[in-house]
């Protein structure tokens, strides 16, 4: 009975809860980690340099989510790994937006012709509003989606956004008219 080995049988979540036992998080392999990392991490960088308007900063923000949420999110779901990334770098980007002094002169060459444009437009909003304005229109994700990154209702998001737009739409001089679609 001593070096007797019980081979373990694989039991479903239900099984699991039932006995107690915990699900152990399977480690992601080395190629699953490289194509996440060539398809997130430019993503959540660009983000994080129109929230924050540092490079330097923006790396290190889009960095540390990308590397938070591949330790500890479920990989699987491309898109759910999408929402735990933009939710952990809006609150990375928040705490570094605190230390940061305004928007860089530097940023012009690291961003095309409209980016430029956003990026000087987005400058003029505050944090919470370019937090907004950057997920809908920089990371294309939908009203809902922005609800749970930012947690709160969809009906919030929903109205936050539009008067982030008008600002936006304000800062050019172009009007949002009333009843225009967002998202």
């Amino acid at each position: 009975m001593g070096n007797m080995v019980k081979e373990i049988e694989p039991f479903t979540r239900r099984e699991n809860r039932k006995e107690g036992r915990k699900m152990k998080r399977q480690p992601m392999g080395k190629q699953q980690f490289d194509r996440l990392y060539g398809r997130f991490l430019p993503q959540l960088y660009r983000a994080a340099l129109y929230l924050l308007g540092d490079g330097k900063a923006a790396a290190r923000a889009a960095g540390e989510a990308f590397t938070r949420t591949a330790a500890s999110a479920c990989t699987a779901d491309e898109r759910a790994f999408a929402v735990e990334a933009a939710r952990r770098l809006c609150k990375m980007c928040e705490r570094a937006d605190r230390g940061l002094g305004g928007y860089s002169s530097a940023l012009a060459e690291e961003v095309d012709g409209r980016g430029a444009a956003l990026l000087e437009q987005l400058g003029g909003l505050g944090f919470e509003d370019r937090e907004l304005v950057v997920l809908s229109a920089v990371q294309n994700f939908s009203v809902c989606e922005i609800a749970r990154i930012l947690g709160m209702s969809e009906w919030a998001a929903g109205m936050r956004l539009r008067r982030a737009v008008e600002k936006v739409c304000a800062c050019v001089g172009q009007p949002v008219a009333a009843g225009q679609q967002i998202s």
